[in-house]
C-alpha cells in the first residue's frame, strides 16, 4: 500500500513517473473500484436476502423466548417485594 501512495505522490508532484509508478497507479485505481463493487454487492444481496430484517426477527424471538421463560419476571417480583416492604 505504501508503495502505491508513493506512486500517487509523485505523480501529483509532476515528478516523472516510470513504469512501476504507472503500473501501481493502476492497480491503486483497480483496488478501490472492486472495493467499491464489493460494498455495492453486499448491500444488494442483503437487501435481496432480508438479511437485516431476519436479525431483527432472531432478536425479537430471543427476547419473546426470555420473557416466556420468566428471566425478566424474577427482577420484577424482586422490586415488588422490595416496595411491600416500606407498605
Amino acid at each position: 500500500m505504501e508503495i502505491i501512495i508513493e506512486s500517487f505522490e509523485r505523480w501529483f508532484n509532476g515528478n516523472q513517473l516510470i513504469t512501476g509508478d504507472t503500473t501501481n497507479i493502476v492497480l491503486g485505481i483497480i483496488l478501490v473500484v472492486l472495493f467499491i463493487v464489493l460494498i455495492v454487492m453486499l448491500t444488494l444481496i442483503s437487501i435481496q436476502t432480508l438479511f437485516w430484517t431476519r436479525i431483527g426477527w432472531f432478536f425479537e424471538d430471543v427476547w419473546n423466548w426470555i420473557k416466556r421463560r420468566g428471566f425478566c419476571q424474577y427482577r420484577f417480583q424482586q422490586k415488588k417485594n422490595k416496595s411491600r416492604q416500606f407498605l
